[in-house]
C-alpha cells in the first residue's frame, strides 16, 4: 500500500503474486527463478519493490543487468527511491586490473547498513571472483620461484597447486615461467586475499536479483576468460622451410577469393594464371547463383546463408583455389594429382588412401599447410562467412578504444589489434576475446577487409613505409619502398607524381584501378568529414587531386591535409590490408597462453557468491545452473506472445526488395507514418545511432519533432529536428506522439521508452534470431495487442530461410510451401499474412531449438565442472594464509586437513 501511494500507481496482482513468491523463498533461504511477460513491471515495479523489502540493514541487495541496461536500470532505482522514500543507489565496478581496497569493502558495508541499493553487471562479479585467483596464482608462483631446489614434487607447488590444477584443468606448471615477487607485493597481495574474504561474506549474506536472467546466465555469452602466462608463438606461424606467417596467409588467400566477388580483384597477381583466373570466374558465379537463390547475403558484405550451399557449390571451388596455393608454395611430389584435392575436400578420415600418399610423400611442414588448408576449408571458412561484421565481430573504432581504456588502462594489446566478439550491432564485448586462434586470425582479416585501416593504423603502416624507404639507397623513384608506395596509389585508382599506372601495374590490375578510384571518390563524398574528425576543413578540397599524389618522400605525417587524402585513398585497398596484418598484427598478436582463469554464469546462478539468488526474464529458459533451481513460467505468457505475434491484426509483414540496404529501409520507415524502429535483426550496419537518427529526421519523419535512440553509454537521448541538437530524453517536454525511438539490436531487450497509444512500430528480422530474441523485440510495444501495432520488415534472404526449414518441417519441398503460400492470395491478404506470420514463427522456434542444443550442451559441461571448481574455490577462500607459503607439508591435503 506505502508503495502504490508513494508512487501513485497500483500494483497488479500478477506484480504482488510474483513478489510474494520472492520473499517466500528468501525466508527459506532459497533461490527462486520467475517469468514475467515483458511489460508487466519486472525493472520498474518488480524490482525496486524487492529492494525495498530485501533491504533490512543486515542484507546487501545487488542488483546485476546485462551491461547495456545498466544505465536505465539505476535510473530507475534513482527515480523509485529518490522521494518519501529515499535510498542510495550505488554501482559495483570491477575488473582485472582493479585493487581490492578497504574502500570497496567500505563502500559494500556502508551500502548494506543504510539499505542501499547496488547495481552491477556481469562482468564486474566475475571480475571480483577471479581477481582473488588471479592474486593467489602470482603468490603461488613467487612462492615456487623462491623455493629450495632440495623442496619439490607437491611440497613445491604449495596450497595453490592442486587447487589451481583443479580450476583450469591445467597443472599450475605447464607452461608458466617462474617470477619471485617483491615483499611489498607479496604484502599487498595478501591484504586484498584478506579484504576478499571479508568483502564475500557481506556478498554471501546478501541477495543478487538478476532481470533478465536468461542473458545473465546464457552458457554461451556468460563466459569470462583471463589469460595467464607467458605468450608463446603459435604453431606453423614460424618455419625455416617455407618461411614466417602461413598461419594467416592461407586464411588470408582464401578469404581473398572470396571478397573479390565484391571488389573485383585479388591481392595476390592471377593475371598470367589461366586456372586460377578460371577459377575465380566459377567461384563469382557460384556466388551469383547463391545470391540469386537468397543463399548468400551482400548487405552489408558477403554473407553466406547456407551451410549445405557453402559445401555442395563453393567448397570443392574453394578447395581447387586453395590447390593453387599449395603448389605455389611446394607442396607436390605425389604420384596421384588428385590425391591434394581429396585430403582438401575430405581430410584424413574421408580420403585415408590420399592421406597416406601425402604423409609419404610430403615433409612436416607441407603436412602442416595442407592439414591447415583442410581445416579452414571444412569449419573455419563456412563459420567465419555466416558472421556479420560490426554486428558478430570488428575491430575497436577510435570511439571505442577511448572508452575501453578509460575503463581499463593496462587493457590487452590484442584488444586493441584484433577483432572482438560483439555483443550486439556496434557493441563491442567488454572484455572477451575469441578463444580459438584461427577464428582470430579470420575475423581480423575480414574486419580490416570490411572496415579499412584506423587512422592510427594508417599512420603507423606509412611512418613504418617511410623509414624503409630512408634506409634504402639510390633515386627515391627506384628505391623499393617508394614503388610500393607508388603501386598501392595506382591500384587504389589515384596516380603518384611523375609515375604512369601502366609501368606499375598488369592489364587487370588497370580495370580493377579504375573501379577502385570510382569507388574512393563516391566513399570520400560521404565520410570524408567523420574520418578525418579534427581535420583542417581545406583538407576536404583535396579529394579531387587523387591524380597528382605526392611521392613518399615528399609526405608529412605531421600534415593533415596529405594525410586525409592517402586515408580515403588507401584504407580499404586489399593491399594496404594485407601488408599491414602481415608485417605489424599478426607477428604481434599470434601467440597463446596455456593457462587461463575462467568463470561462467554457474559463478552468479550458483551459490558460489551470493546464497540467495532471484532471477527473473520476460523470456527465459530451463537452461539455468541447477543452483538456482527450475523456472517457474507465468501461465498464459508464451500462449499470449505467441497469439499476438501471429495475429494480422496486431502484426502486419512488409517484404523488402532484392536491393535492399539499410539506406533504402531507413527510406521507407521515415516515410511510412510509423513511430519507432527496433532492429532486433541488426540489418541497419554503418551507421551509428546517432546518425540513424539523423538520417531518419532528415529524409521523413513528418509530425516528429525529435527521434530518440540510444547513445554509447546506454543513454537515453533525443535528437531534435531544430538546430539537430540531442539532449537526454528525461530533459525533453516532447510529447510521445511527437517523437520517434530508434531501438539499435542490442537495446531491443529490457529498454522501456515510453510510446503512444496507437503507435505503429517497424520490426526487423536477422538470419540468426530466435524466439526469444523476437518476442523481446516486439513487446518493446508495451502496448502490442491494446492499441499499438508491428509491421514486420522480411528481406528476401530471411524469406528464404524461412521457406527451407519451415518446408522441412512439414515434409513438403520449398516450392510446395511456396505455392500454399501464392494459394492464399495477395501479400497483404490477411490469409496470407496470418500464414507468413505462423511461418515465421515457427522458423524462430527452430532457430531457438538450435541454439539451445548447443548451450545445453555446454550447460552440462559447465554444471559437471561446477561440482569441483566450487569445492576448490572454496578451499583456496578458507585456506587463503597457506597460498604461497611453500613448507615440507605444504600440499592442499595436508592443509586443509585431508
Amino acid at each position: 500500500m506505502v508503495f502504490e501511494f508513494i508512487y501513485n500507481m497500483i500494483l497488479r496482482g500478477a506484480q504482488v503474486h510474483l513478489v510474494r513468491s520472492f520473499m517466500e523463498s528468501i525466508q527459506k533461504g532459497e533461490s527462486h527463478c520467475e517469468q514475467m511477460i515483458m511489460g508487466g513491471g519486472k525493472t520498474t515495479v518488480v524490482g525496486p519493490l524487492l529492494a525495498l523489502l530485501l533491504g533490512d540493514g543486515k542484507t546487501l541487495v545487488m542488483q546485476v543487468v546485462p551491461a547495456a541496461l545498466l544505465e536505465f536500470s539505476r535510473q530507475v532505482m534513482r527515480e523509485r527511491f529518490s522521494a518519501v522514500i529515499s535510498k542510495s543507489v550505488y554501482t559495483f565496478k570491477f575488473d582485472r586490473y582493479s585493487t581490492v581496497s578497504t574502500d570497496l569493502q567500505r563502500k559494500l558495508l556502508r551500502a548494506e547498513q543504510t539499505r542501499a541499493v547496488m547495481c552491477t553487471h556481469p562482468t564486474a562479479l566475475k571480475s571480483f571472483m577471479l581477481k582473488f585467483l588471479l592474486l593467489a596464482h602470482d603468490l603461488e608462483l613467487s612462492a615456487r620461484a623462491a623455493a629450495p631446489a632440495n623442496v619439490a614434487g607437491e611440497a613445491r607447488r604449495g596450497v595453490l597447486g592442486s587447487a589451481l590444477q583443479w580450476l583450469t584443468g591445467n597443472g599450475a606448471n605447464n607452461g608458466a615461467k617462474s617470477y619471485e615477487l617483491s615483499p611489498t607485493t607479496i604484502q599487498d597481495h595478501r591484504r586484498q586475499i584478506e579484504l576478499f574474504k571479508t568483502i564475500l561474506g557481506t556478498l554471501r549474506k546478501g541477495a543478487l536479483l538478476l532481470d533478465e536472467v536468461d542473458l545473465i546466465l546464457h552458457p554461451l555469452k556468460s563466459e569470462l576468460n583471463w589469460p595467464l602466462g607467458h605468450k608463446e608463438p603459435l604453431d606453423f606461424t614460424r618455419s625455416s622451410q617455407l618461411g614466417n606467417g602461413l598461419r594467416w596467409k592461407i586464411p588470408f588467400y582464401l578469404l581473398d577469393a572470396v571478397l573479390s566477388f565484391s571488389v573485383g580483384r585479388t591481392v595476390a597477381d592471377v593475371t598470367y594464371s589461366q586456372e586460377a583466373l578460371a577459377i575465380l570466374s566459377q567461384l563469382h558465379a557460384a556466388l551469383q547463383e547463391g545470391k540469386k537463390q537468397c543463399l548468400v547475403q551482400l548487405t552489408p558484405h558477403v554473407v553466406v546463408l547456407s551451410r549445405h550451399f557453402y559445401d555442395t557449390k563453393l567448397k570443392t571451388i574453394l578447395c581447387r583455389w586453395a590447390l593453387t596455393w599449395l603448389h605455389a608454395h611446394g607442396c607436390a611430389g605425389l604420384s596421384d594429382p588428385t590425391h591434394l584435392l581429396q585430403y582438401l575436400q575430405y581430410g584424413p578420415a574421408g580420403a585415408p588412401e590420399a592421406a597416406a600418399a601425402a604423409r609419404e610423400a610430403l615433409s612436416d611442414d607441407h603436412m602442416k599447410m595442407l592439414n591447415l588448408s583442410h581445416d579452414w576449408l571444412s569449419s573455419l571458412l563456412p563459420f567465419c562467412l555466416s558472421k556479420i561484421d560490426r554486428v558478430s565481430f570488428g575491430l575497436l573504432t577510435p570511439d571505442d578504444l577511448a572508452r575501453a581504456m578509460a575503463r581499463d588502462s593496462k587493457m590487452p594489446k590484442s584488444r586493441k589489434l584484433l577483432a572482438v566478439p560483439f555483443v550486439g550491432k556496434d557493441v563491442p564485448s567488454p572484455a572477451s576475446e575469441f578463444a580459438h586462434p584461427d577464428v582470430v586470425i579470420g575475423m581480423t582479416i575480414l574486419a580490416f577487409r570490411y572496415e579499412g585501416l584506423r587512422l592510427t593504423d594508417f599512420k603507423l603502416l606509412i611512418r613504418e613505409l617511410y623509414e624503409q624507404m630512408s634506409d634504402e639507397y639510390g633515386p627515391f623513384a627506384q628505391r623499393p619502398g617508394c614503388l610500393k608506395f607508388a603501386r598501392w596509389v595506382a591500384l587504389a585508382g589515384g596516380r603518384v607524381r611523375r609515375t604512369q599506372k601502366e609501368d606499375l601495374l598488369s592489364e587487370v590490375e588497370l580495370q580493377g584501378s579504375e573501379m577502385a578510384r570510382a569507388a574512393a571518390l563516391e566513399e570520400a563524398e560521404t565520410d570524408a568529414a567523420a574520418a578525418g574528425a579534427g581535420f583542417d576543413e581545406e583538407a576536404l578540397d583535396l579529394l579531387t587531386t587523387i591524380d597528382e599524389i605526392w611521392p613518399l618522400q615528399l609526405v608529412d605525417l605531421k600534415d593533415s591535409e596529405q594525410m586525409l587524402v592517402l586515408f580515403q585513398l588507401l584504407r580499404r585497398l586489399p593491399h594496404v590490408v594485407e601488408h599491414y596484418v602481415d608485417n605489424f598484427i599478426f607477428p604481434q598478436t599470434c601467440a597463446h597462453q596455456g593457462l587461463k582463469l575462467s568463470a561462467c554464469g554457474q559463478e552468479l546462478g550458483g551459490d558460489t557468491l551470493f546464497s540467495r539468488r532471484l532471477g527473473f526474464s520476460g523470456t527465459p529458459s530451463d537452461l539455468l545452473p541447477v543452483e538456482l533451481g527450475r523456472c517457474q513460467y507465468e501461465k498464459g505468457s508464451d500462449g499470449k506472445m505467441l497469439h499476438l505475434l501471429t495475429s494480422s491484426k496486431v502484426v502486419s509483414a512488409t517484404h523488402l526488395s532484392g536491393d535492399w540496404g539499410p539506406e533504402s529501409l531507413l527510406d521507407i520507415v521515415a516515410t511510412g507514418g510509423y513511430s519507432a524502429l527496433i532492429d532486433t535483426g541488426a540489418l541497419i550496419t554503418g551507421m551509428t545511432n546517432r546518425e540513424v537518427a539523423a538520417y531518419l529526421l532528415l529524409h521523413g519523419l513528418e509530425g516528429m519533432d525529435g527521434c530518440v535512440f540510444l547513445d554509447e553509454l546506454d543513454r537515453k537521448m533525443i535528437m531534435l529536428r531544430e538546430g539537430m541538437v540531442v539532449f537526454q530524453l528525461n530533459q525533453c517536454g516532447i510529447e510521445k506522439h511527437k517523437r520517434f525511438s530508434f531501438y539499435d539490436q542490442v537495446h531491443t531487450t529490457g529498454m522501456d521508452i515510453p510510446q503512444a497509444q496507437s503507435a505503429r512500430a517497424v520490426v526487423t528480422l536477422g538470419k540468426d534470431m530466435t524466439f526469444r530474441d523476437y518476442a523481446q523485440g516486439t513487446f518493446r510495444m508495451r502496448g502490442i495487442g491494446k492499441g499499438q501495432t508491428i509491421d514486420l520488415f522480411v528481406i528476401p534472404e530471411v524469406t528464404q530461410l524461412i521457406t527451407t526449414h519451415v518446408s522441412a518441417g512439414l515434409g513438403i519441398t520449398p516450392a510446395q510451401l511456396e505455392a500454399t503460400w501464392h494459394s492464399l492470395g495477395p501479400l497483404d491478404s490477411t490469409d496470407r499474412v496470418e500464414r507468413l506470420l505462423k511461418d515465421v514463427a515457427a522458423w524462430l522456434v527452430v532457430n531457438s531449438m538450435r541454439s539451445e542444443k548447443v548451450q545445453f550442451n555446454l550447460l552440462c559441461e559447465q554444471t559437471a565442472t561446477n561440482v569441483w571448481r566450487k569445492q576448490a574455490f572454496n578451499t583456496l577462500v578458507e585456506n587463503r594464509e597457506a597460498v604461497g607459503r611453500v613448507t615440507p607439508e605444504g600440499s592442499l591435503e595436508q592443509q586443509a586437513g585431508g
